[in-house]
């Protein structure tokens, strides 16, 4: 799982179905201020944006391969343009 660029968006991918909003803010705001989170429950993806690039990069290193209601996600920068939930 290719790494990416440093950005201020951070990508997750194997995102189980039952994952929230609240429960991914509450595991990764461990590594900053997060400005906004989108979730796809169908494609099983996430984006959590950080207030900025250091604090991204603080959760790749950090949280890649946690698991998250017992499945391991994948986490990388984001390399996809802004996605949104409205």
């Amino acid at each position: 799982f290719s790494k990416g660029r440093p950005s201020k968006c951070v990508w997750l991918d194997c995102i189980a179905e039952n994952v929230t909003k609240e429960i991914l803010c509450e595991t990764f705001q461990k590594a900053g201020i997060i400005n906004h989170c989108f979730i796809d429950k169908k494609k099983g993806l996430a984006l959590i944006y950080y207030e900025n690039s250091d604090q991204a990069n603080r959760a790749v290193i950090q949280l890649r391969g946690c698991e998250i209601n017992n499945k391991r996600i994948q986490v990388c920068f984001n390399c996809w343009p802004k996605l949104t939930d409205s």
